[in-house]
């Protein structure tokens, strides 16, 4: 994994977060953000699976872009009392297309709610209910809103850490985040068997063995 931060937090990047356009950006003749994630895509000396872009703050001039023109999926991370923000947030999502070469996508959302006492049920069954509310417009979602949301207790060493914890047995509650973006991966084909006899026959011949009677 590689991570690249948005730049260097002191006061004098503070200061110039205030000249950055988003709006601008869709005005120019190359767009330097789906420049970034081409650079990303195919400038680097391997090829990354997966690019993760973190817009925590939802709704913004600067977050916008990431979530309603560049994602494949997008992952909304809500506690079950903030209800407008992500009912709205969800269905600005669902309107959005995003930026493809040949084709417009809409970004498929997965809900992940978090920090979760252990032992209330109340505001997971809550958490559902709004999730299938927000669903409801489509016709075809291909998943069940069971399927698209998961819940991830609250954990102090994570809450509280200030660096990437290397111990699996904390984001094993994570794992499902996995098998969502895993599922947008392409799927390796096994070798095609080459079914030629007149190439393959002296070593079929050699594995073949007999039992005397």
């Amino acid at each position: 994994m590689i991570c690249l931060p948005a730049g260097k937090p002191d006061a004098n990047y503070a200061r110039l977060l205030r000249y950055i356009d988003p709006v601008a950006w869709y005005h120019e003749e190359r767009n330097p953000l789906h420049l970034l994630i081409k650079q990303l895509k195919t400038g680097l000396p391997f090829t990354p699976d997966v690019i993760l872009l973190d817009a925590r703050t939802g709704i913004s001039a600067l977050n916008g872009p990431l979530l309603f023109d560049l994602a494949d999926m997008s992952i909304i991370v809500f506690f079950p009392q903030t209800q407008m923000g992500t009912a709205a947030l969800t269905q600005a999502i669902l309107a959005a297309k995003t930026h493809r070469d040949k084709q417009k996508l809409t970004p498929e959302p997965r809900f992940l709610v978090s920090p979760m006492p252990d032992i209330m049920q109340r505001y997971q069954n809550r958490a559902i209910e709004w999730v299938a509310d927000w669903l409801s417009v489509l016709e075809h979602a291909g998943f069940t809103e069971s399927e698209m949301t998961h819940f991830v207790p609250y954990r102090e060493a994570i809450a509280t850490s200030d660096k990437i914890i290397e111990d699996k047995e904390l984001w094993q509650n994570y794992e499902p985040v996995a098998e969502w973006i895993e599922s947008f991966l392409p799927t390796l084909q096994a070798p095609t068997e080459n079914d030629d006899l007149a190439t393959n026959k002296v070593p079929i011949l050699q594995e073949l063995h007999f039992s005397g009677v």
